[in-house]
């Protein structure tokens, strides 16, 4: 008989996915045939009704302006390595991803740039009066992540907005934690760049995502080839969206994220967020003030789509190892390819247990969860 996780990892990749995009999955595969390519009218036209309805729950105007990509990593990488080659300065937080600090690394040990780590607090939280004390004259980006995937902060994105605008820089958001959880509304708050994956909470397949690039920048593309347009040029086509879709694209996870974002709309946002909150909130409110467990969390900042935790005496790889085993709970226990933030929430060298409910989990299952941890509390005592 096969085993049932529990399964408390939705910040990875949500699970499971919602029977429409199962149902959508099932029919760009039915009724694609395999010799159509890029310039059928067909395919056209389904395209450009995914972008216009992804770009819609975004809150962008030109959907145009909106590239499909196989992730936040490659719609970050195509920023780091594409953006104004001329300008060498960049700032970033200590919140960031390794979807950014990798690719930053990259672009400052290749193209000679530099650039500043802003600080954050002990929830993750970044002030944007220390991003605007980062800002030189040679800044040409801020990046900043919107929504931390260790603590669920929520950054100020209006006011970095506000402040990148008043110095001429551009900013690029890392909205991979944050699209499907709070909204987002990309032309209100003046985000230049925004990056998402389509995985996580728009309830997509892998492999799928994108990014938004307003009208005024100009980014080299990552990548050129085919497209089904213009085919006579060896030249590669500036035109949008031709300019940032080299090959054949990721037809039927493009419509796994459409449809996810139709789920999100029929379901609302705002329930959603009220069924995560309420499930993170049972965990806090059992476990705050208890002395074997340090939570790291933001009281008024938080998107409550994720809570993370230490427990007294037991590594965090090592108790997300237990609950997995011992108790068939599956959650992410180490540093969550975020290296930065750990020296600011105290939770170096192991980082943190990362628990992150999805909106098909129960009361119940949080309540496993919370029984099972009572028992490491246990055995972390008999570590001391």
């Amino acid at each position: 008989m096969k085993k049932r996780y529990v399964y408390l990892n939705n910040a990875a990749t949500t699970y499971p996915k919602p029977e429409a995009v199962e149902q959508a999955v099932l029919k760009s595969i039915r009724e694609i045939p395999q010799n159509v390519h890029r310039g059928g009218l067909f395919f056209q036209d389904k395209m450009d009704d995914y972008r216009k309805r992804i770009a819609k729950f975004l809150g962008v105007r030109n959907y145009k302006r909106l590239f499909f990509t196989s992730g936040s990593t490659e719609a970050i990488n195509l920023i780091m390595k594409g953006y104004d080659l001329c300008r060498r300065h960049i700032v970033v937080t200590a919140t960031e991803h390794n979807s950014v600090l990798r690719p930053l690394h990259h672009r400052l040990r290749i193209h000679m740039s530099d650039a500043a780590v802003v600080p954050c607090d002990e929830t993750g939280y970044v002030s944007p009066d220390d991003i605007r004390k980062a800002i030189q004259p040679e800044t040409a980006l801020i990046v900043i992540n919107h929504c931390s995937n260790v603590t669920g902060t929520v950054q100020d994105i209006a006011e970095i907005a506000a402040i990148a605008r008043e110095y001429g820089v551009k900013l690029l958001v890392d909205a991979s934690q944050s699209v499907g959880n709070v909204k987002i509304n990309i032309d209100k708050d003046g985000i230049d760049m925004l990056a998402f994956t389509g995985h996580k909470s728009l309830f997509g397949t892998t492999g799928t995502g994108g990014i938004y690039i307003k009208e005024d920048i100009s980014v080299i593309p990552l990548k050129t080839g085919g497209t089904g347009y213009k085919s006579r040029e060896l030249e590669y086509p500036r035109e949008s969206p031709y300019i940032y879709e080299a090959g054949t694209q990721n037809y039927i996870g493009i419509a796994s994220m459409a449809a996810g974002v139709g789920f999100i709309k029929k379901e609302t946002l705002e329930k959603i967020q009220e069924h995560k909150k309420r499930l993170v909130s049972m965990f806090i409110e059992e476990f705050k003030g208890n002395p074997a467990i340090k939570l790291y969390h933001s009281e008024t900042k938080s998107s409550y789509s994720l809570v993370s935790f230490n427990i007294e005496n037991i590594e965090a790889e090592e108790a997300a190892f237990i609950l997995a085993n011992s108790f068939s709970i599956l959650v992410r226990g180490g540093l969550h390819c975020a290296p930065l933030i750990h020296k600011y929430l105290g939770s170096e060298p192991h980082g943190t247990i990362r628990v992150s409910p999805g909106y098909f989990t129960t009361a119940e299952e949080m309540k496993q969860l919370i029984e099972a941890v009572y028992k490491l509390i246990d055995y972390g005592k008999k570590q001391d």
